[in-house]
């Protein structure tokens, strides 16, 4: 399996992609047009809370944001390497044909078309993507029923808050898991859906993942992202979950992403 940096490990930070290119990223659209890494929608400035689709460029940039083209010369190190995977979270407002041909040119100038995997809960991205470009690498993702509980708390941070959540994760995870089988449909939902969009991933939450579910979806064809093992047991679980080389981990794991 590939280890990918959640957010670049330094929440979209270009100095996080510079020291862990494999990586993913968030990528959402200002004012003006042009594509940003941003996790959230909405940035802090002296003005207050401002959305990003608010801003032009120049000021979100002004306020710590990188644009697009910004984190791939960082990846790259200016050209002078190739990551081996990129996952890239298309966020709302991403949909236009326009910012996906964009992307996509981007993409291929830092000769990353066969690293990057455009992925994104919103349908019609993936589906504009295929139209555009049927050769790169698309992901669904997907909200399972227990993906909630598992956001929680993404245990970044050490301390005592980790600790009693970890401790919660384990009592609770079987619970969680036979939620998704009460729910019935979802995984099926999942691949169904990523059948019809023609996607290559499926990306779903670690404490969702069962070795049958992995098996299902290798059997489908599918190559599978989860996301977020970010203690050391949730790592454990998931390398045993019969992963192949082509799958991928998104992690905010600094261990592990150092290791790999």
């Amino acid at each position: 399996m590939i280890v990918l940096a959640h957010r670049g490990g330094k929440e979209n930070k270009l100095s996080g992609f510079r020291e862990f290119p494999n990586a993913e990223m968030d990528l959402r659209v200002t004012k003006d047009g042009r594509i940003v890494c941003s996790h959230d929608p909405v940035v802090k400035s002296s003005r207050g809370i401002e959305p990003i689709d608010s801003l032009t460029l120049r000021e979100a940039k002004e306020l710590g944001i990188a644009s697009f083209s910004e984190v791939l010369d960082a990846i790259t190190c200016q050209g002078l390497r190739i990551p081996d995977r990129i996952q890239l979270d298309l966020k709302p407002g991403m949909e236009r044909p326009q910012l996906i041909s964009d992307m996509l040119t981007l993409i291929r100038l830092h000769g990353l078309e066969d690293a990057a995997i455009v992925s994104s809960f919103i349908k019609p991205i993936i589906r504009e993507t295929r139209r555009q470009d049927p050769e790169i690498a698309t992901g669904l993702i997907k909200i399972l029923p227990s993906d909630p509980i598992a956001r929680i708390n993404e245990l970044k941070r050490p301390g005592m808050r980790s600790r009693i959540y970890e401790s919660l994760y384990r009592a609770y995870l079987r619970p969680m898991l036979a939620l998704n089988l009460l729910s019935g449909s979802a995984f099926a939902d999942l691949l169904r859906d990523a059948s019809d969009l023609k996607a290559d991933f499926v990306l779903f939450y670690d404490l969702s993942a069962t070795k049958r579910f992995i098996r299902k979806a290798h059997r489908q064809g599918f190559k599978v992202v989860v996301g977020m093992p970010n203690s050391n047991w949730r790592m454990h679980r998931v390398r045993r979950l019969g992963l192949n080389d082509n799958d991928i981990v998104v992690t905010d794991n600094m261990k592990y992403l150092a290791r790999a």
